[in-house]
């Protein structure tokens, strides 16, 4: 189901089986991204429910105001959950070797990749699969938001998410792809080969045409071959968009990512290409 109020698109789904007076059940993720706060209520990898809305305002900017404006309209926060998980859909991340990190040099490790403005904090949490940690920024205000209204038991960054999705894989049908999520004025790419991270990386986008030459130059660097490469694409891009027509006409596969089977979505998310709404709903694979 689809509203409108005010400059807000608001869309909501709930099973009939939901029980909010019973919440202490359930997993509540939050993902909050640049124009989109979403909600996922969970229980064993079931989807019961899924609320988003989409805001005109950057939301990982946006004074406290605006985002509890957003949380009342979304009104699941205010329950008991069994656990609260918040992700962040944001290109400030980067990776750091377990052997190597330090966490008196947190804020050190992102700043040698991206310019990290003065109000921000950076965070840490554990790959323990990959014995690395993934370093994270968001800014203050938020996270004293998220702390504050959720008293989340983990604060991480979509990467995580991603890859989650990537482990999900037949490791043959990665062989020549490359996992690109593109979202809101950025693209995170992933190479992930025999179970190992090869390559994650983000840029930031402002038109098609960026979105083509960096996929094509990471392929490059990564001496993916130019007659079988292929990517799975998910996030914030439609099929019939002229994105994927640009990637089409230079690479050989553009293939929207397809919903996991480990996870029971509802009947309502027909009306969902595959590959939107991915990041929120796969949440459920961070156990």
């Amino acid at each position: 189901m689809q509203s409108q109020t005010e400059n807000l698109q608001i869309f909501s789904y709930t099973d009939s089986e939901l029980n909010l007076s019973d919440t202490e059940q359930y997993q509540l993720d939050v993902t909050i991204s640049a124009y989109r706060l979403a909600f996922t209520i969970s229980l064993n990898s079931r989807v019961l429910a899924y609320k988003y809305v989409a805001a005109k305002e950057n939301l990982l900017h946006a004074e406290l105001n605006v985002l509890q404006h957003c949380t009342d309209l979304l009104g699941w926060d205010s329950q008991h959950y069994k656990q609260v998980r918040v992700f962040i859909q944001h290109e400030l991340f980067t990776l750091v070797p377990e052997a190597l990190f330090d966490a008196s040099q947190v804020e050190g490790y992102l700043s040698l990749i991206h310019k990290l403005p003065s109000n921000y904090e950076t965070l840490a949490v554990n790959i323990t699969k990959h014995h690395a940690l993934c370093v994270f920024a968001l800014p203050v205000n938020l996270l004293q938001y998220i702390k504050q209204l959720f008293n989340p038991s983990l604060i991480a960054p979509q990467a995580l998410v991603l890859l989650k999705i990537a482990e999900q894989f037949n490791q043959h049908d990665l062989k020549q792809r490359l996992i690109v999520d593109i979202e809101e004025r950025f693209i995170t790419m992933l190479y992930y080969q025999n179970n190992e991270i090869a390559y994650l990386n983000t840029f930031t986008t402002q038109a098609d045409t960026d979105i083509t030459y960096f996929v094509l130059s990471v392929a490059e660097l990564l001496k993916l071959s130019p007659d079988k490469c292929g990517l799975y694409l998910l996030g914030n891009v439609s099929v019939t968009s002229s994105t994927i027509g640009l990637l089409k006409k230079y690479i050989p596969e553009v293939i929207p990512i397809s919903r996991m089977d480990t996870i029971t979505y509802p009947a309502s998310f027909r009306e969902f290409q595959e590959q939107q709404h991915y990041l929120p709903i796969h949440s459920l694979l961070c156990e």
